[in-house]
């Protein structure tokens, strides 16, 4: 009896041995602080939709993804790491670099409400005998949105008046001398004021043709546009 009490004991002991006695490994989801700030800046990418200066956030949500998936590739049991590290990366392009793409493209390629879109063609003639067609003369009065380059003068800020052409005068295949209906004359209404750029800009406001200009106030310019408007 004592005997095989024993024996039932040191089978229990052996099955607890086999069971629980041998430690089993243990995988441990490694999760890197870098790729949890890559996926918050990613979040906060979103801000650059609202101003260039936001762009920082963007870059470094990715240096801040790629920085961990560089860490996770010396470690085991990481996969939870790298899919947080690759969705950082991925908001911080999409949010980022995306938005502000399309903030650009709303910026110069689209018109602003309440405004219609002017191109130089519909302002140039095809006709000798009449130098500016009846599509401008219609738009007499209507507010229009034009884009176009600003003409260098010797005042650099402040400017209430300015004269816009449909080219910078930069390109090799333009002419030195636009012609006079590629040239819009901007007077900015109310206490508005504009500093001198080189980039394109986009006027918007009440367009009317100056055919007599005996005091030359536009300087010779027919197009003329009281812009309540300017990007």
């Amino acid at each position: 009896m004592g005997s095989e009490f024993r024996e039932q004991l040191r089978g229990t002991y052996h099955d607890y041995e086999k069971d629980y006695g041998q430690d089993a490994p243990v995988l441990y989801q490694a999760i890197n602080p870098l790729s949890v700030g890559s996926v918050v800046v990613g979040c906060l990418s979103a801000l650059s939709f609202f101003h260039w200066g936001f762009l920082f956030l963007p870059l470094t949500g990715i240096l801040l993804g790629a920085a961990a998936l560089v860490n996770f590739a010396r470690a085991e049991g990481a996969r939870v790491g790298v899919y947080l590290s690759c969705a950082g990366i991925g908001l911080s392009l999409l949010l980022g670099v995306g938005l502000y793409g399309l903030s650009v493209y709303r910026y110069y390629h689209m018109t602003p409400p309440g405004y219609l879109l002017v191109d130089y063609n519909l302002l140039e003639s095809n006709d000798p005998n009449k130098p500016f067609p009846d599509t401008a003369l219609e738009l007499e009065g209507q507010r229009v949105f034009v884009r176009g380059y600003m003409y260098s003068s010797r005042q650099q800020t402040g400017l209430r008046s300015f004269v816009m052409s449909r080219d910078n005068g930069v390109c090799p295949y333009c002419l030195p001398n636009p012609k006079i209906t590629d040239q819009v004359f901007v007077e900015l209404a109310g206490d508005r004021e504009a500093a001198y750029t080189t980039r394109l800009i986009g006027v918007g406001g009440v367009f009317s043709v100056k055919l007599d200009d005996p005091k030359k106030k536009y300087g010779g310019v027919v197009y003329h546009i009281e812009a309540d408007y300017l990007r």
